[in-house]
This record gives C-alpha cells, structure tokens and sequence, in this order.
C-alpha cells in the first residue's frame, strides 16, 4: 500500500515492483515481489475514481507494508486471483485495477 498516494485532485499508483516466479524449491513460496522486466513497466498511474475509493476503503488501519489487495484469509492476490469473483462483490473494479496496472489503461 506505500505505493499509493492519495491526493485532493489525483490519486496515483506508483508501479515499482512486479510478481516473479521462484526457482522450484526456493525458500519463502512460489512467487517474489521483484524489480520489473523493463524500465518502461515502472510508471505512476492515475487512478479513477472508483479504483480510488475502493483503494480508500481498503487501505483504512492497514500498514504500509500491507498487501492492499487480499484474499478472506488474509493472503495477498496475485492477478491470476481476480479471474474468479473476487470476495466482497468488487469484481468489476479489482478486475479493472489490475488491468490498469498491467496495461496502464
């Protein structure tokens, strides 16, 4: 969630880091939070409003190091996760938010 900054005329979301594949039987799970493949993938994206205040809503007493999006137990969702209903009837917007996050529209 540190790489969201709300702001009075535009919220952002700074793109710093992208989901890699561990090497089988790598310590600490199957995927990493890494650097993305090209310089291009960093970018700061505007968010619409309803992308911002669902990112409102979630980011309410949660610590910066804290996965904004997770799953009823906690966990974190990767974008493979938002091809099922997401939990809380927000599909279309999470679906819309990793969207713009992967494609930056």
């Amino acid at each position: 969630m540190k790489d969201i900054t709300f702001g009075a005329e535009r919220s952002t979301v700074s793109i710093q880091r992208a989901w890699k594949k561990a090497k089988k039987g790598a310590p600490g799970g199957a995927y990493y939070l890494g650097a993305p493949k090209t310089r291009k993938a960093r970018r700061i994206l505007r968010l619409t409003p309803a992308q911002e205040a669902l990112a409102r809503r979630l980011t309410v007493g949660r610590p910066a190091e804290a996965y904004l999006f997770r799953t009823p137990a906690g966990k974190h969702w990767r974008h493979a996760s938002a091809n099922g209903e997401p939990q809380g009837g927000h599909g279309e917007v999470l679906r819309g938010v990793f969207c713009l996050l992967r494609h930056g529209r």
